[in-house]
């Protein structure tokens, strides 16, 4: 007999373990490690130490709190749960910033050897405003969709892993069998097996991120055809397709609600796309995607003549247009494809998007696309034509027919961010044109906007940030044109805070600041107080005593110096504004970061945490 034998079991979609007993853990344990892939979550072992293994590493959140100098309560954080989960021996959750981890303890002869731990999660999806309030925590300013770093918090906590209802304590469980697993201790098959039926449970938690990487892997024109191939049979299958679609539709949304913040409009378009997914799983033979932050895209494998294929699309374009008037505040508008296997997904998926950007010009609910015919993509140039049309005679419509123009451009580039960038700065230009020709954006609005997108387009690591950069600049110039005044504003504050940033260490007086922004120092006031909710000489006062605390912590500088590179006028006052924010003397914070209270690091940060 084999030490280990597994069995796939079909009906149940598990892998059935067997394993001679007291053997199998070293051999096991590894094996159930996907899940942490899977759920996209990262895990890593740590050891009594400072030492800390990954086992599995996603981007995080901690990136932001090293930015801002909050990593000292992260590993206080840390610390705190570790020596929970040592001396209870059992899985502890913790709560910092807004979200949760899991410290699951490897207990071996009787002693914790080591500490599991996975993380960070939410344990329900979170409101545009409980993500402002996380960003407040950890910077200590305002959230704007113009800022560059906070558009990026915001895009990563809308990708983190939501643990609803019973998910969290499945997973827990399942750390458990897995810390048991890596112990060495009891039946290794029996913990394994346990192990792959919880992870099976939890993979329907990121089945909407799968189903829309499949989905645009099956549009794209490089990629298609592996999925008519019988290895992708089974894939299919979990995805909820009985064969490869032949049926596209797009749809493209609008706001209902201008006046609703950007940030809660972000979040309300993220849920629409991921209720729009849910509504097609219950549909049967129908996966959803994205399409960019505006739109959907709708594949339809299903059976049955051509008539029977088309109702289906027009019953579930309306309950999706039912679903986004009434639970989201958006206008849906869609355009759909019923050509022939024979045709290509590619091209159906292009004529579809064309027919959707039709719905949305004549404001009509479908229209049905021919991708049969011989040229089913627009050139570039052509969109590029119907952006500067619309930008002249629509623009609250920008939003959604920017996006079709990044699928476009990532579709003729292949992904490759050196050659869409030409065609974005192109198309940006023919949206911009109109506009400044006829005053609805006025020179200096469109010259600070484009220094902002140049900026932020050149700090870009990947297309997926490269095409965000842009569609943040559109939403700025659609601001500017349906809201000059307030744009105007806002962009003014931008420029004010950046010089509060680049000039704190120096003597800094509201006055100053105002003329840099184009204010009165009175009307400059109200409007900062307004922005940031806190007054400009706490704001600064918070700039401050960070740039000391980065000092503190990363230098020998005597605290003389301390206070003079940190712009405050004299030793003893920095001493004094120093102690009463943080509620600890800067020697003592020196000596041990973890010695301020929490209730007063709370107050410190509302003061301090304030970077660009």
């Amino acid at each position: 007999m084999h030490q280990w034998n597994s069995q796939y079991d079909p009906k149940t979609r598990l892998r059935r373990h067997t394993a001679t007993a007291g053997f199998g853990h070293a051999l096991l344990a590894p094996l159930v490690l996907y899940a942490f892939r899977d759920l996209r979550i990262s895990g890593a072992v740590w050891e009594h130490g400072p030492e800390w293994w990954s086992i599995h590493s996603e981007p995080t959140l901690q990136s932001f709190e090293a930015e801002h100098s909050v990593d000292t309560e992260r590993d206080l954080y840390n610390g705190r749960q570790l020596a929970l989960a040592c001396t209870r021996r059992k899985t502890i959750r913790g709560e910092h910033g807004g979200h949760s981890d899991l410290y699951a303890p490897i207990v071996a002869g009787g002693k914790v050897v080591a500490v599991l731990v996975a993380g960070p999660f939410f344990t329900s999806r979170p409101t545009g405003a409980e993500i402002l309030n996380c960003w407040r925590w950890l910077s200590g300013r305002q959230g704007h969709m113009a800022d560059p770093e906070f558009a990026s918090y915001l895009a990563a906590n809308l990708a983190m892993l939501v643990l609803e209802g019973g998910k969290a304590l499945t997973f827990e469980k399942f750390l458990g069998c897995l810390a048991r697993l890596m112990s060495g201790e009891g039946d290794a098959a029996d913990l394994a097996n346990q192990a792959e039926a919880l992870a099976l449970d939890l993979g329907q938690v990121r089945l909407f991120e799968r189903t829309g990487e499949a989905v645009r892997m099956m549009v794209d024109d490089r990629s298609q055809r592996t999925w008519h191939s019988a290895s992708h049979a089974y894939q299919l299958g979990v995805l909820g397709l009985s064969r490869v679609a032949d049926h596209v539709m797009v749809g493209l949304s609008t706001n209902r609600k201008p006046e609703l913040d950007p940030v809660e409009e972000t979040v309300r378009r993220d849920a629409f796309q991921r209720g729009a997914f849910e509504l097609a799983r219950s549909m049967g033979d129908v996966i959803a995607g994205r399409v960019g932050e505006h739109g959907v895209v709708f594949l339809s494998g299903a059976k049955g003549t051509a008539e029977r294929k088309k109702q289906k699309l027009l019953d579930l374009a309306e309950r999706a247009r039912t679903l986004a008037r009434q639970r989201f505040g958006l206008s849906l508008h869609f355009g759909a494809s019923v050509a022939p296997g024979s045709v290509p997904l590619s091209r159906s998926y292009q004529a579809a998007l064309e027919a959707a950007e039709s719905a949305l010009a004549q404001r009509t609910s479908i229209v049905f696309a021919d991708s049969g015919s011989r040229r089913s993509t627009l050139p570039l140039r052509q969109l590029r034509d119907e952006l500067s049309a619309e930008a002249e005679g629509h623009p609250e419509r920008l939003g959604a027919r920017f996006d079709r123009y990044l699928e476009a451009v990532a579709a003729h580039c292949g992904y490759r961010m050196d050659a869409a960038l030409g065609h974005l700065e192109a198309g940006f230009e023919r949206l911009t044109a109109p506009l400044a020709s006829r005053g609805a954006l006025d020179k200096k609005s469109l010259s600070a906007l484009s220094d902002t997108l140049d900026r932020a387009a050149h700090e870009a690591r990947t297309i997926g940030e490269l095409f965000s950069a842009y569609r943040r600049a559109v939403q700025d110039v659609v601001a500017a044109v349906e809201r000059p005044v307030a744009a105007r504003q806002d962009r003014s504050l931008r420029v004010a805070v950046e010089y509060i940033h680049q000039h704190y260490t120096e003597p800094l007086r509201l006055e100053r600041v105002a003329k840099v922004a184009g204010f009165t120092a009175s009307h400059f006031s109200k409007l900062f107080i307004k922005r940031e909710e806190m007054p400009f000489e706490q704001y600064v006062r918070g700039l401050r005593i960070e740039r000391a605390r980065q000092l503190l912590s990363s230098s020998e500088i005597n605290v003389t110096r301390i206070s003079e590179l940190s712009g405050f006028n004299t030793p003893q006052y920095f001493c004094r504004v120093f102690r009463r924010t943080l509620g600890v003397t800067p020697l003592e914070y020196r000596q041990n970061p973890g010695k301020m209270s929490s209730s007063r690091l709370s107050r410190g940060r509302g003061l301090g945490r304030l970077r660009r």
